[in-house]
């Protein structure tokens, strides 16, 4: 099997746990055949979450990395841009700096605008009402970042209900089902990929994010370029569910999985 992960973090992100070294270390055992480092880059938060010399000192590690493994696993350079309408002056930052170096762009949102992350919010005060507004809210981002582009993978779409699931708080996904599909309409008519993220199958999901039913609703809209990552932050969550998300893929009818090498595509047949 063709192993590849495109959506992993290090030290060098703010939430990061293991040191990228350990991490492509791991690849190279495991036999994976490509392995794209995505640090985080919040817009907004240059002072919590780092600058982008974050995104400096990951490239700086890989290209250490590459001079003293020879062979082995093709190990890439990725960024996962967060919020990326949020402050449009830090994404040019970023990509005048680091651009020509990048074989790889996640568009990401973890907070919609005026809000905090999904992941921070307490999910015992919100109210149905409430989390079902910010769901939509969360929904139209995606569809206008959809409309902007400037990336080459839309990563992890249903990241509110994660967290509702995680909470044990019932959020109706399936009520946003149109948004999704003019989102992905988007995403398809511009060249862009949908992320398979395996995370959820390790936080009690048991499903990628997004689930079965959105990758149906891509699929029968023509989508087939599929990216996969596990978000991994950690070495013991190193490559986890890869395997599955390939396996589910293959299982629903895709015919490749798709990495991206200088932000061109490259499909591998499943």
């Amino acid at each position: 099997m063709f192993l590849l992960d495109c959506h992993n973090h290090t030290t060098n992100s703010f939430d990061g746990n293991t040191p990228l070294f350990t991490m492509c270390d791991a690849a190279n055992e495991q036999g994976f055949s490509v392995y794209t480092i995505a640090e985080h880059y919040e817009c907004g938060f240059l002072d919590k979450r780092g600058g982008v010399e974050v995104i400096g000192n990951c490239y700086q590690e890989i290209e250490a990395y590459k001079q003293s493994h020879k062979g082995g696993t093709k190990i890439l350079k990725g960024i996962e841009l967060g919020q990326m309408l949020h402050k449009p002056d830090e994404v040019k930052m970023v990509m005048d700096a680091y651009g020509d170096q990048m074989d790889f762009v996640i568009g990401s949102l973890h907070n919609i605008k005026g809000e905090d992350d999904f992941y921070s919010m307490d999910y015992s005060a919100l109210g149905t009402a409430r989390l079902q507004e910010l769901t939509e809210r969360y929904y139209a981002e995606l569809y206008e970042m959809s409309k902007v582009g400037g990336f080459d993978s839309m990563a992890h779409i249903t990241y509110p209900y994660r967290y509702a699931v995680i909470r044990n708080v019932p959020l109706d996904i399936l009520r946003y089902d149109d948004m999704i599909a003019a989102m992905m309409k988007n995403l398809i008519e511009k060249g862009i990929a949908l992320e398979i993220n395996t995370s959820g199958f390790r936080q009690g999901l048991g499903e990628p994010l997004p689930g079965v039913h959105q990758l149906k609703i891509y699929k029968d809209l023509g989508g087939e370029m599929l990216t996969i990552g596990s978000d991994a932050h950690r070495i013991s969550d190193f490559g986890k569910h890869i395997a599955d998300g390939l396996a589910l893929a293959k299982e629903m009818g895709f015919s490749y999985i798709t990495y991206f090498e200088k932000r061109k595509p490259v499909m591998v047949k499943l």
